[in-house]
Order: structure tokens, then C-alpha cells, then sequence
């Protein structure tokens, strides 16, 4: 049922004006044109919207003639991105509801490049791109309170789903049939949960009861994507709540795998650091993040590394086989795997504060500092280590000398190193 809502309290000055000027330039050429989608909601909720998207009539053709700079992109939902310098404005046709058309399965083999709409045997929306009247665009969103249109124009708010009263109450509810919803787009199980943490929201009880029950379809998102959504759940600020609602949900073991299972404790210290990195807004790293999730994996495999490596690092070896575990959910980048690395192979030379200078001189050692910093602070380091290398950092070439004599005569107690692992030399193993 449609409502429509004047005069309900945004504050314009809060739009971005190259949105307003996408809305002008379509409705001059004789289209509808709304925004859509989490920029009004954020709207409603006295917040500042990241990004501002359009929905319109206008066929992703026509929008590309209006606009000089546009382009369609996506394959699945195809949508253009309409230029101002490096600002892009998402704008998207509206779309039919399944009701309409139906839905018809594709074969494994089936050219769909000129489909309109297909799913998988498994229900997974494959393609989305017929086009419908703004009342149907509303039934294919995903969440009540991300179907709201508004015309900043004439300050008028249309809800066709109800949203008005879910925001009211604080309630996230998929629309439609929870199940099926999430069986077509699985990567609603992870936006939900970064929506409800983002802005403080309970999960409305079918809704939540849905993704218990469908929490196994996580398998069937990309490993890419699987990349990019733990990204925003977890570096938005919100990242403790998010983790919360993982482990309420069971989805931990699914997003991180792990043989030897995870340090919660320590990952929760860094989520928590994290978060307060992001209300201060100093720069965070998710590639930090993952180094931690997956520290005590790295540990578990260093410590299964046998003596006989000929030659072998098992630095290298056990970070190999840890990142392997990584990589069985999220496909990360190489230069994130890179990171980690390094990461995990300072904490010994951190650990004996041993060549001090060259460790300072590393390219990674203040987030390999960090992660010494979380783990004291967990109590699996001594915190006198972490001290002498705070100490150390900011002390001049006197104090620097003292720390070093220092940490001379008490080496070997500071802190427990690996046991020294006895290497073939390299030119008898080349000999062979």
C-alpha cells in the first residue's frame, strides 16, 4: 500500500546537490526520478547518507543519452554510474517484481547475456533486469526501510512497504517472503547483519528466523564478495556488534574457517580498537584485521612445523597453510596477503627485541607493533615487551643504548621465543 509523507523532516542542506541535479536533469526529460534506498533512510534518522542513488522510469539507455559522462555497468542488475569528476551518482531503473513475469531457470551452460530475468537450480538470482512501475521496484528491495522514495524537489516521501513504521520501531524486516529472499541474494544474510549493527536495529523475528535457517547459502557467494562484505561489516565503526551478531547467527565458522579454531578474546580486542579508530577517524586496515583473526591459526600450524623443513622456513611454511584457511572463504588480495605475512613474521623478532634498529626500520612494524600491543593486552605476550618497544620507539639515542643494555642482560626472559631450528646449508641442499 502506498504512503506518502510531506514536509517529513529531512533536512535538505543534508543532499548531496550533484543527486539533485541527476533528479533535475531526468524529470527535464520527462522521466520520474527518485532517491531511493539507505540515503533516505539515513535521512530520516538525522544521519549523513555515505552515497545518494536514483531510481527511475528512464531505461538505462535513455539515462546514458541525457547524461554526457554515464555508463552502464553490471551484468546481474545493470545500473549507470553517472560522472561529476570522480563523484559517481548510482542511478537505476526500476525494476518488476517476480509476481509479474515469473522466474525461469537457466541451465549451466546458458548464454545469459540477454536475459532479463534467470536464477539458479538453487534460487540464486543470476540476472535482474526487467523493468517495472515504482510500486514493483519497491517489492524487489531488500529491507522495508531501504524501499522509501523521496523527492527532495516537493520534500514528499513515498513508502510503499511499510518502512515508516519498521524505523519507527527500530525493527529490520526483509520484505516478501524472508526465505526466499535470502535464498535469491544470500549476501542479504550479511547486510542485515551490518545494518542492524550500523544502526542499532532488531531483526524482526521472521526475518531472523529465515536466516537461521538459510545461514548454510553463505557457500554460495563468491569468495570476492565474501571479501568485500566482511570489509564493510567489520570496518564501519561497528564492527564489535557486528561480530555479536555473527556468533548469534553461527556464521562465524563460515566467514573465517579455521583448523585450529580462533582467538576471540584478542579478535575482539582489535574489533574494539577498531571501532574507536573509525569515531576518531584515523586510518584502519581490514588486512591489519585478518592478520589478527588468523594469528592463532599461524601459531597452531609454526608449532606442527617438524624440525626436518630442509631448509624450509617455517615462518613461510606455517603462513602458507594459515592463509590457505583464508582463502577457503574470502578471496583475498595479494598485496593483503603480503601484509599478513610480514605481520605474523615480526612478532618473533618483536618478541626477542633482538636488532631493534633494523626491526624499527620495517615497513610493516607499527601494525606489527599493534598486534604485539593486543596481544599483551591479552595476556599470550608479556606486557614488558610491549613497554620496552614503546620505550624504545620514542626514546632518544641515550635512552635507546640503556634499553639495549637492558635488554641484553635479561634476554631470554623477556620474552619466550621459538626454539632455534637447526637449517642445512643452502648450497648442500642445492647440491642435492
Amino acid at each position: 500500500m502506498r504512503q506518502t509523507f510531506d514536509k517529513c523532516g529531512i533536512d535538505p542542506r543534508r543532499i548531496d546537490r550533484r543527486a539533485i541535479s541527476v533528479l533535475s536533469q531526468l524529470r527535464s526529460a520527462g522521466f520520474e526520478a527518485w532517491l531511493v534506498g539507505g540515503a533516505v533512510r539515513d535521512l530520516l534518522l538525522d544521519r549523513q547518507p555515505k552515497d545518494f542513488d536514483v531510481a527511475t522510469d528512464a531505461l538505462p539507455d535513455e539515462i546514458c543519452s541525457i547524461f554526457r559522462r554515464a555508463r552502464i555497468v553490471g551484468r546481474r542488475f545493470r545500473i549507470v554510474h553517472v560522472q561529476h569528476g570522480r563523484h559517481v551518482t548510482e542511478v537505476s531503473t526500476f525494476r518488476t517484481s517476480d509476481d509479474k513475469d515469473g522466474v525461469r531457470v537457466a541451465s549451466s551452460s546458458e548464454d545469459l547475456r540477454n536475459q532479463a530475468r534467470v536464477v539458479s537450480s538453487d534460487g540464486v538470482i543470476l540476472r535482474d533486469n526487467a523493468w517495472g512501475s515504482q510500486h514493483e521496484d519497491a517489492l524487489r528491495r531488500d529491507f522495508t526501510i531501504n524501499a522509501f522514495y523521496y523527492d527532495p524537489l516537493r520534500d514528499e516521501l513515498v513508502d510503499f512497504c511499510a518502512g515508516y513504521e519498521d524505523l519507527k520501531h527500530r525493527s529490520l524486516r526483509l520484505i516478501g517472503d524472508p526465505g526466499r529472499r535470502l535464498i535469491e541474494d544470500p549476501v542479504r544474510i550479511l547486510r542485515a547483519l551490518r545494518i542492524a549493527a550500523k544502526l542499532n536495529l532488531s531483526i524482526e523475528p521472521g526475518t531472523a528466523g529465515a536466516m537461521h535457517e538459510h545461514r548454510h547459502m553463505i557457500e554460495k557467494i563468491t569468495s570476492r564478495r565474501i571479501y568485500d562484505e566482511c570489509l564493510k561489516l567489520f570496518m564501519n565503526g561497528h564492527g564489535e556488534d557486528s561480530w555479536n551478531l555473527c556468533q548469534d547467527f553461527k556464521l562465524t565458522d563460515q566467514l573465517f574457517p579455521s583448523r585450529n579454531g580462533l582467538d576471540t578474546l584478542l579478535i575482539r580486542r582489535a574489533l574494539g580498537n577498531t571501532d574507536l579508530r573509525v569515531r576518531e577517524r584515523r586510518p584502519v586496515s581490514f588486512a591489519f584485521l585478518l592478520s589478527v583473526f588468523y594469528f592463532h591459526e599461524y601459531q597452531a600450524f609454526l608449532e606442527q612445523v617438524p624440525d626436518n623443513t630442509q631448509g624450509e622456513d617455517p615462518h613461510t611454511i606455517a603462513s602458507t597453510l594459515a592463509l590457505d584457511e583464508v582463502k577457503n572463504s574470502m578471496a583475498i588480495p595479494r598485496y593483503v596477503g603480503h601484509f599478513i605475512r610480514d605481520v605474523w613474521a615480526l612478532q618473533s623478532r618483536l618478541e626477542s627485541c633482538k636488532r631493534p634498529n633494523r626491526t624499527l626500520e620495517s615497513e610493516r612494524f607499527r601494525a606489527g607493533y599493534d598486534l604485539l600491543a593486543l596481544r599483551a593486552e591479552t595476556g599470550s605476550v608479556e606486557e614488558r615487551t610491549r613497554d620496552w618497544w614503546e620505550d624504545f620507539q620514542v626514546g632518544g639515542s641515550n635512552e635507546r643504548n640503556m634499553l639495549l643494555r637492558d635488554a641484553g642482560r635479561t634476554q631470554g626472559t623477556a620474552a619466550k621465543r621459538a626454539p632455534r631450528r637447526r637449517r642445512r646449508n643452502r648450497s648442500r641442499v642445492r647440491a642435492g
